[in-house]
C-alpha cells in the first residue's frame, strides 16, 4: 500500500512485534468468547474439547483460513440456526473482518479514533488516513451490497435460506457476503445455492480484503482505485479524489493495470482448465466448449444475421451490428431513400468538424455546467437511436427515431455553436498543476482543522 507510511514506521523488528502483538490480542479475546459460546452449546463439562475448538476456530477466523475441526464436517452450517449459534457467526464475522482489513487499518483506528473540540461531542470528528477510509468504506459497501443480493437470490431457496427465520436469513446473508470475500467459511450448503449467488460470491472473492492483511484477492484498495479512475475519466477529469483527498494519477494507473491483468490471467486459466476438463470428457462436451468460446463473443450480434439467406426473398426486417444501429435508425427516419443515405453519412461526417462547431473557449465540460448536462442528454439520445435501429421501421418506433434524429443534428448544429457563445463557464485555474495543488492544499487544511 502507498499510504502505509512505511518510511516512518521505525525498525522492521518493531513493526513485526506490533503486528504479532495485535494479532495475538485479537485471537486471545476471540478464544475466550468462543469458549463461552461453545461451552453453552456443547456443555460446560467438555472443557478440553471446548478449549481446543475455541483456540482453533479463533486462529482460523482471524487469519481468514476458513478451516474448521468440528465433528459434523460441513463447516459452520449447524451454526446457521438458533440464537447462540448465530452469535458464533457474528463473532466469527468480526474476527475475520479485522483480520481482513490489515494491521495498519487497525492501528489507524486505535490511534486516530477521535478528536473532540472545545464544544465537546458537538464537534466530534473522526480523522483517518486515506487508505483506512478506502478499506473501511469499500469493505462495508461490498459486505452489505453482497448481503442484499444473497438475501434476495436465496430468500425462497429451501436448501439454503428459505426455511430460516428473518433474523437468521439476515445474519447468514451478511456472514456469507463477508466470508466469501476474505475467509471462506460457509453457513449453508453452497452447492445448493443459485447460480446468481455463486456469481456474486465469485466477484467478492476476486476482490478480496485489505493490503497487509490475512485475506487474498486483488485487494479492495486496488479495486476501489480502479473504479475511481474509471469514474473520473467518465466525468472528463484526470483527477482522482476520494473524501476530498487527491490521489496521484500513477497510483490509479497501477491499480487499473493490476485489475486488467488479474482478469486476463484468471480468464486464461479458466479457459485452459475448461479445455483440459472437457477434452477428457465426451466429445459432446468438447463441442459445447467450442461453441461457447467461438460464438459467445458475437452475442451482441443479431441472430437473424447468421441465418442462411433466401436469394429469392428480401428479409422483412434487417438489423445491422449493434455499433451501426444508431446510424441505421437515422437512415430509416428519412422517408426518401436518397435523403436517408445523405442523413446517415452526415451523421458520421459531422463528427469530423466538431472542433469548428464547438465555439466555446473552454474545452473541458467540467467547467461548463449547462453543456455537461446536455452531453448526457445527447448520450441518451444515441442510446435510444440504437434501440430504435433494432426495431421495425413502423409505428411509434419511426416517430421516436425521427425525433431523436432531429435532436442528434440539433446538438451539433444549434446547441454547441450557440451554447458556446452564451454559456457562463466556471472560473478556470491558471494551470492543471495549480488546480491540483490548490485542491490538495485545501484538503490538507481541512484535515488538520
Amino acid at each position: 500500500g502507498e499510504g502505509l507510511g512505511a518510511d516512518n514506521l521505525g525498525s522492521i523488528g518493531n513493526l513485526v512485534w506490533k503486528v504479532v502483538l495485535s494479532s495475538l490480542s485479537f485471537q486471545i479475546v476471540g478464544i475466550f468468547i468462543f469458549f463461552i459460546l461453545f461451552s453453552y452449546s456443547y456443555g460446560f463439562g467438555n472443557i478440553q474439547q471446548n478449549a481446543w475448538y475455541s483456540i482453533f476456530h479463533s486462529i482460523s477466523s482471524f487469519n481468514n483460513a476458513g478451516f474448521t475441526i468440528f465433528g459434523f464436517g460441513n463447516n459452520l452450517e449447524p451454526f446457521s440456526r438458533g440464537a447462540v449459534n448465530n452469535i458464533v457467526l457474528i463473532v466469527t464475522t468480526v474476527m475475520f473482518f479485522f483480520g481482513g482489513i490489515g494491521y495498519f487499518v487497525m492501528n489507524d483506528l486505535v490511534h486516530h479514533r477521535r478528536i473532540l473540540g472545545s464544544k465537546g461531542f458537538g464537534r466530534f470528528r473522526v480523522l483517518l488516513s486515506l487508505e483506512t477510509k478506502l478499506i473501511l468504506v469499500g469493505s462495508l459497501v461490498l459486505a452489505f451490497a453482497g448481503a442484499i443480493l444473497i438475501y434476495l437470490f436465496e430468500f425462497s431457496n429451501p436448501n439454503t435460506l428459505g426455511s430460516m427465520t428473518l433474523t437468521e436469513k439476515i445474519i447468514n446473508s451478511i456472514f456469507t457476503s463477508m466470508s466469501t470475500r476474505t475467509a471462506g467459511f460457509n453457513s449453508f450448503d453452497m452447492s445448493q445455492s443459485n447460480d446468481y449467488t455463486n456469481l456474486v460470491c465469485t466477484f467478492l472473492m476476486f476482490i478480496g480484503g485489505g493490503p497487509a492483511s490475512t485475506a487474498g484477492g486483488i485487494k479492495i484498495t486496488t479495486f476501489i482505485l480502479a473504479v475511481l479512475m474509471i469514474m473520473s475519466h467518465i466525468r472528463g477529469s484526470n483527477n482522482i479524489s476520494f473524501f476530498g483527498r487527491e490521489i496521484p494519477y500513477d497510483i490509479g494507473v497501477r491499480a487499473m493495470v493490476i485489475l486488467i491483468l488479474s482478469i486476463f490471467i484468471i480468464g486464461v486459466a479458466v479457459l485452459v482448465t475448461l479445455f483440459i476438463e472437457f477434452s477428457n470428457s465426451t466429445r459432446d462436451h468438447y463441442f459445447v466448449l467450442l461453441v461457447f468460446e467461438f460464438y459467445l463473443p458475437n452475442s451482441l450480434g443479431e441472430a437473424v444475421n447468421y441465418e442462411i439467406a433466401n436469394p429469392l426473398q428480401t428479409p422483412a426486417h434487417i438489423v445491422p451490428e449493434w455499433y451501426f444501429l444508431p446510424f441505421y435508425a437515422i437512415l430509416r427516419s428519412v422517408p426518401d431513400k436518397l435523403g436517408g443515405v445523405i442523413a446517415m453519412a452526415a451523421a458520421i461526417l459531422i463528427l469530423f468538424v466538431l472542433p469548428w462547431l464547438d465555439t466555446s473557449k473552454v474545452r473541458s465540460a467540467r467547467f461548463r455546467p449547462i453543456y455537461k448536462q446536455l452531453f448526457w442528454v445527447f448520450l441518451a439520445d444515441c442510446v435510444v437511436l440504437g434501440w430504435v435501429g433494432a426495431m421495425p421501421a413502423e409505428g411509434i418506433y419511426l416517430v421516436i427515431g425521427r425525433i431523436c434524429t432531429i435532436y442528434y443534428f440539433a446538438h451539433f448544429i444549434l446547441i454547441m455553436p450557440i451554447l458556446g457563445k452564451v454559456e457562463k463557464t466556471k472560473p478556470l485555474p491558471e494551470s492543471i498543476h495549480q488546480a491540483i495543488l490548490e485542491k490538495a492544499g485545501k484538503s490538507k487544511v481541512e484535515g488538520e482543522a
